[in-house]
């Protein structure tokens, strides 16, 4: 456990987090709340259906962090570590419950090792992550117990889930109604059925979005569902589908303990196969649900995925790995008892040697160098701000015409340099390019900055970093100045 928090807390340590697209547009989009003032109804856009958008859940739980440390990456990357030390003690609790102490340990260490790696890179499916188990916890209690308040909670937690990643949250929840209105009937508690009522509470803000924008997710999920292609075309891409989706559950989970080499995923997933069904095969009246169900929600969610089309990104199913983990520990504990510690060790030493070969690569250097990395972007902004010393306007030009790494840089690096006014996406006398270059010819730099920022002058300054991008510095006179930029440029967080 203290080598997992170490490797989580490794980039922190160093100052930085990593900064990419997704995790610089969740601060602007914070940033937006505080400054603005305005309760946002959702989150980041799903990225699986266009017009679709998660909860704000991800956002708010970073709030009082960021509102205390006045944005401060790396405070929020502390506080990251934090959710993980949550998430782990969770893990360990939870399992302890529904099995031993043996178990629990095995289990949590596994999910430890293979998780601390990614939390300097959390974004809002990490939510998921961390109350799946407990959505499990509550409906195996219901299944046992027949309680009104299990299932409530679980419902409820539920809810929580899709608010940090729909992509899991559906259809687990879809898959979970069919079982849930069989055990209510047989065991005839039909009040039960209003427990679903405490939906309303988490998914408020998907209700409400709805309501002030004409039904816009409704509407896309629908249109999404309708469009379809002819018959011939569908029959072959639900065979391509198909086996993508075999290979997918296959070589998935298994991957985030081989680090994505497929014969060892391969391996692990066929020793995970023949632990369940010699599981399955003996008879033993004690023995947890959670593989059954762990069975059920995996297959079933595999299935669901099928009529989708796109592609499935590891954080669609994410929140399977500590399920994943309690169900290996206890097919160990069930098949080889208390030897399982000596099966587990060297998968852990192979876990452990993989970690610190990867935090080695990431040395000191990494952190200033690699433009995924805050340190990088913060280096970059800090330098126009010295530079400018005065007022300036300012570009950032990428080929996802995003920007948001370097925008969230420039708006926070502008509380250390009270003398040096930065204007977005405005010329000035001095006015500055940010530009990290694209292999596109029809969207590249060279024709961004002639044809949408007005600029065919040559700069008198240009910064260059190690990863290729650079800052170009102009000084304009009154007329270059007075030129328009194009007003269709991505300036706010519209399209998120």
């Amino acid at each position: 456990m203290g080598f997992s928090l170490f490797a989580a807390s490794w980039h922190v340590l160093h100052g930085s987090i990593w900064f990419h697209t997704d995790i610089a547009r969740d601060f602007l989009l914070i940033n937006d709340v505080v400054v603005n003032h305005k309760l946002a109804l959702i989150g980041p856009r799903s990225g699986g259906i266009p017009g679709v958008f998660h909860g704000p859940a991800w956002l708010y739980l970073n709030l009082p962090v960021f509102i205390f440390s006045h944005g401060n990456p790396i405070a929020i990357g502390w506080f990251w570590v934090f959710l993980f030390g949550c998430s782990v003690a969770s893990m360990f609790f939870i399992t302890q419950k529904l099995t031993n102490m043996q178990t629990a340990m095995i289990a949590t260490s596994l999910y430890a090792l293979t998780t601390c790696t990614a939390v300097s890179n959390l974004f809002n499916p990490f939510g998921a992550l961390l109350f799946a188990p407990l959505y499990v916890f509550y409906l195996i209690r219901y299944f046992e117990r027949h309680k009104f308040q299990d299932m409530f909670l679980a419902v409820f937690i539920a809810g929580i889930v899709i608010q940090f990643q729909m992509a899991w949250g559906v259809p687990i929840l879809m898959l979970s109604l069919p079982v849930l209105v069989y055990s209510v009937i047989k065991n005839k508690k039909i009040v039960h059925f209003t427990s679903f009522g405490v939906l309303i509470i988490p998914l408020s803000t998907f209700f409400l979005f709805d309501l002030r924008h004409q039904f816009l997710q409704t509407k896309s999920v629908l249109a999404y569902i309708g469009s379809g292609s002819e018959v011939g075309k569908q029959k072959i891409d639900i065979l391509h589908l198909f086996i993508q989706r075999l290979r997918l559950m296959a070589f998935s989970l298994p991957g985030y303990f081989t680090q994505g080499t497929n014969i060892f995923s391969l391996a692990l997933f066929l020793c995970v196969l023949g632990l369940l069904i010699l599981f399955f095969v003996k008879k033993n009246k004690n023995k947890s649900l959670l593989p059954l169900i762990f069975v059920y929600f995996y297959i079933g969610f595999w299935i669901i995925t099928l009529v989708f089309k796109g592609t499935i990104w590891d954080y669609y199913y994410w929140p399977f790995l500590p399920l994943f983990c309690i169900v290996l520990a206890i097919l160990l504990y069930s098949t080889f008892g208390q030897k399982m510690i000596y099966l587990a060790a060297p998968l852990f030493i192979f876990l452990v040697m993989s970690n610190t070969q990867r935090m080695f690569k990431e040395n000191s250097k990494f952190f200033t160098t690699n433009s995924g990395q805050w340190t990088f972007f913060a280096k970059q902004a800090q330098d126009i701000y010295k530079d400018a010393n005065g007022n300036f306007g300012w570009y950032v030009y990428t080929a996802d015409q995003y920007g948001y790494s370097s925008k969230y840089a420039m708006a926070y690096s502008q509380h250390f340099y009270p003398n040096s006014q930065g204007q977005a996406f405005v010329k000035q006398e001095k006015t500055y390019l940010i530009i990290f270059p694209s292999t596109n010819p029809y969207t590249n730099e060279n024709w961004w900055r002639p044809n949408q920022i007005k600029i065919s002058k040559k700069p008198t300054t240009v910064f260059r970093y190690p990863d290729g991008s650079y800052v170009e510095k102009y000084v304009l006179n009154s007329q270059e100045m007075n030129v328009r930029s194009d007003p269709n440029l991505i300036q706010d967080m519209i399209f998120r």
